[in-house]
Order: structure tokens, then sequence, then C-alpha cells
């Protein structure tokens, strides 16, 4: 059996239509060469696919059967075709990024580009560099923990921000004098934790085996609820350095007190991968998410000194 796509989109139209004429003038082709393929169609299947009723034809059970692979068959191609007709007119990007790096902070202004599609995708730490590797990520933010840029052919690395892990407590808990802790210290310490496993969570579940640390919940909050509540949170809870600065209620500064946690990976470099042979077409993307590190940076750096963090 050799049966085709086209023949596929032919049968799928006599179906709908339930007439070969009127399938011939929407799929612009003879009434003839439209019977003769249709023909040809049934003789490969060994079966009937249609009763011919006068000039109108009834489906048959094997026709029907046929049909629910030709809808599929026709739906992903005529998606395929959509999406690269899109890739004629537009720099499609595929951004690939592991949790906790404030990616909708880094890509602002991005999806305002007419030109550009960014698809971004959060994927585990360990998963990293098989994307790379791979070619499938036209874009990879992450640290440089699995990966070693020596092996990476063409790859250029361009440094976006330093992050350090933050302990957050109100400014009455007992630990609120320090500037700094050693992980260790919170060993078994109850924290206010959150519920995305691919994302910040995945940065702190690293930083749990290297220390060998656990810290049991005290509470458990999806992102959306930290996210609007996060102020008003009354349990220690960790977060990061990055993008501290915005957008705040400054006045949980006034209240809480951040401390630099330290030890095994509590503190990485966060950087931006792509290959070299793309610069051109990803250019005004790179540029406009360094554009963004830096601000953000910069807006941290005053937070950092007017409280006296890090």
């Amino acid at each position: 059996m050799k049966m085709n796509s086209d023949q596929l989109k032919q049968f799928k139209m006599i179906a709908e239509y339930g007439s070969i004429t009127k399938a011939a003038e929407r799929l612009y082709v003879t009434q003839p060469s439209l019977s003769i393929a249709l023909s040809k169609l049934e003789e490969e299947v060994g079966r009937p696919l249609f009763i011919r009723d006068g000039r109108s034809l009834r489906i048959t059970e094997d026709g029907k059967y046929l049909l629910r692979y030709a809808n599929s068959v026709v739906d992903l191609i005529e998606r395929a075709e959509v999406y690269f007709r899109a890739q004629k007119h537009s720099h499609y990007i595929r951004l690939y990024r592991i949790g906790g790096v404030s990616l909708p902070r880094l890509t602002e202004g991005i999806y305002s580009l007419r030109e550009y599609r960014l698809d971004s995708t959060l994927v585990r730490n360990h998963e990293i560099p098989t994307n790379i590797t791979s070619g499938i990520s036209d874009i990879t933010i992450c640290d440089d923990r699995y990966i070693n840029c020596s092996t990476l052919k063409d790859i250029e690395k361009v440094e976006l921000f330093h992050q350090y892990l933050l302990l957050s407590i109100e400014k009455t808990d007992p630990l609120a004098h320090l500037n700094e802790i050693p992980i260790a210290m919170l060993n078994n310490q109850a924290i206010a934790g959150r519920s995305n496993p691919y994302g910040f969570n995945d940065w702190l579940e690293e930083i749990k085996v290297e220390n060998q640390c656990t810290f049991p919940d005290e509470i458990r909050l999806d992102n959306v609820t930290y996210f609007n509540e996060w102020n008003q949170i009354i349990w220690p809870y960790f977060l990061s350095s990055f993008g501290l600065g915005i957008p705040r209620d400054y006045g949980c500064f006034q209240k809480r007190k951040f401390i630099r946690v330290t030890g095994k990976y509590c503190d990485r470099t966060i950087s931006l991968y792509y290959n070299k042979r793309n610069k051109q077409r990803l250019g005004p993307v790179i540029s406009k998410i360094e554009e963004n590190a830096k601000r953000i940076g910069d807006i941290d750096r005053e937070i950092y000194k007017e409280y006296q963090i890090l």
C-alpha cells in the first residue's frame, strides 16, 4: 500500500461534501481525475470507501474508519504548513531556561517585537546540556553547573548576572542580627515552601542535596499565592537575590530582614548560551535580555545598598 497525504486530503474532501463533483470544485481539479484518484485509493485499501447512490456518495464503515486517520493526518500537515509559513515572516526563537532566573523580567519588551516569536520552556538543570548540544534550543539561560563550554562547539556564552540564595525573616526573628548564615545552620528549620518543582525549587532541591540539609514545609504555597502574598508571609522563606528590587512593596524591607545564605551552590552565575552561527538572527533578542539584566541588576544594587543586603 502506497497511500499518501494527497490521497487522504482528496478522500477527506469527498467525505465532507458527499459528492465527487463538489469536492473536485473545492480542490480545483477535474471530476474525472478525482474519480480516478478515489478508485485507486479503494483499490489500495482493498475495500469500498463509498456507496454510490445516484449522484451522491454514502461513506461505508471502512470509509469512516479511514476518515478518522485522514482527519488526523491532514490536521497535522495543515499545522505544519501554518508553522513554516509563519517562519518565513518572523524569527521563531526557542528559549530554554532553568528555574529561578526571573525570566519574565529578562524578556520584558521582547514580545512586543512583531518580527520575533519567542517560545520559552522551563526545564530541569540536568536537561540543559542535551538541549544545547541537540540544537533544539536557540537561546539557553542557565548556570554552568552541568555545562562544559570547552566541549560545546560554536556555543557562545554571555554572562547576565550573579545570583545569591537569600533567607527572608521577620526583623523580630532571633537570626535577624545576622547578615550571612551558613545553610548548615538552617538544617531542619521550618520554611515556607513553594510548589513549583521545575522553578526556583529545582535550584533549592540541588542545594539541599549538595549541603545535606532539609527544610520541613511550614506551609506550601503555589506560585500565584506566593507572588501575591509574599510581603504578608510571616514564616521564613528562601528567595533569589536577582530581581529583589522590582516590583516590590518597599515596606517589606522595613519589616523583614534579608540574609545571604552561604554554602555549596548557594550562589551561581546565570549566563545566556547561543550558537554563534545564529548571532545575526538572535542578536536583537540577546541584546534586549542583556539590557534587562543590567537594568534589573542596577535597581537591585540600589536596594542592597539602602537596606544593607549582601
